[in-house]
């Protein structure tokens, strides 16, 4: 229940920075574009995280065999392939600043 809690305000904070770093036409610039793509990334990490938590709890024990095939083929390796990203960007943020 925290989980869920923390995670949709940093969803909905994501957003609105994304929509700042957007849409501000005066202050077009390369470090705006990494904070936005940092953003976006983190906002997808925190998806992936409470998209587990909440077929995790939803599911309890009984995983439909759906979900026991796609964890392992896509959820899993595309948390792994965000959170890289998110790794990434910080690194990207820090060399240009």
């Amino acid at each position: 229940m925290a989980l869920s809690l923390v995670a949709s305000f940093g969803l909905v904070g994501n957003s609105l920075t994304v929509l700042v770093l957007v849409f501000k036409f005066d202050q077009k610039s390369s470090f705006n574009t990494l904070l936005a793509a940092l953003v976006t990334a983190d906002s997808l990490l925190v998806a992936f995280y409470l998209m587990d938590s909440c077929y995790l709890s939803a599911l309890g024990n009984d995983e439909p065999t759906w979900y026991l095939w796609l964890f392992p083929h896509l959820f899993h390796p595309a948390k792994n392939m965000v959170n890289a990203y998110c790794v990434y960007m910080v690194v990207a943020v820090a060399a240009e600043r």
